[in-house]
């Protein structure tokens, strides 16, 4: 049984599509076709099996998926950790204010957000607080991960520093991961666009496209990854050209209260790491 020796955890809205595409470029990694496979946290109910068939072509010294749903679901390290216990773990986390507010936006442009309920409001609510707010508790998150895997088999990107300095940050990466680092990816694309619409049909013709997506996702395990990587960038640019409009900035009043929040959890992330993230709000 052919199964991965790295795995992508999250978090949501941070560059994970782009770092998944740096990824797959490399001529020793292989990187499953659907880039959420969602299986330790949405199918893990569908067996080892039905895991396995995403990796039956990988014949490269890394294999690799990426999943976001991994970060905040507490039952998957112990479940990652039974099938994979020798796997090295990827992390990649975004000033945890700005991705709040980023999936906000995204949830309003898939239809799992209400756009009568503003984000001041949203976040203020248990619910909107655990679907917005939460998944920026990143060290709380990564605690879980070190309960069955040791600091040297877990790797954290930083989303402000992939985006300034690609190449520098994905040779690191590399060499993580212990493959090339003179590879060089295409890192000219950007992948991880926010979108949104005030357009009603816009809005209702993306969610349905989606819907079509996550439906189909399976089948793409059957395409080269050269066709998969062209139709993912054809949808892209669609998505840029028909749906992406310039939020408003985010308010001083929930600026104020997300700070708070965020506050001593960047800190113990921080202490992890080792050094501070000067781009993040504290």
């Amino acid at each position: 049984m052919i199964l991965p020796n790295v795995v992508g955890c999250g978090a949501g809205k941070s560059g994970t599509t782009s770092l998944y595409y740096y990824l797959s470029q490399h001529p020793d990694i292989f990187m499953a076709a659907a880039k959420e496979v969602h299986y330790f946290s949405h199918n893990y109910s569908r067996g080892d099996v039905w895991y396995q068939r995403y990796f039956e072509n990988a014949a490269k010294q890394i294999i690799g998926e990426f999943s976001t749903s991994y970060l905040i679901n507490p039952e998957v390290p112990a479940r990652m950790a039974h099938l994979l216990p020798q796997a090295k773990l990827l992390f990649i986390f975004r000033n945890p204010i700005e991705r709040a507010y980023s999936n906000y936006w995204f949830s309003i442009s898939i239809g799992t957000q209400s756009p009568n309920e503003t984000f001041s409001e949203a976040i203020r609510t248990p619910a909107g607080y655990n679907k917005y707010v939460a998944t920026g508790l990143y060290f709380q998150h990564l605690e879980r991960f070190l309960d069955y895997y040791s600091p040297e088999s877990i790797y954290i990107m930083i989303t402000e520093y992939l985006q300034s300095n690609p190449q520098d940050e994905m040779k690191s990466c590399y060499k993580f991961l212990g493959v090339s680092t003179d590879f060089q990816p295409d890192v000219k694309q950007k992948f991880n666009i926010s979108v949104g619409t005030s357009n009603p049909l816009m809005a209702v013709t993306y969610r349905n496209w989606i819907t079509i997506k996550n439906r189909i996702k399976p089948t793409f395990t059957r395409f080269p990854t050269s066709l998969r990587r062209s139709l993912a960038l054809l949808e892209i640019q669609a998505t840029r050209r028909f749906m992406s409009e310039k939020r408003p900035p985010i308010s001083d009043y929930d600026l104020e209260f997300l700070q708070n929040e965020y506050k001593s959890h960047n800190t113990q992330l921080f202490d992890f790491l080792g050094n501070n993230i000067p781009h993040w709000e504290i």
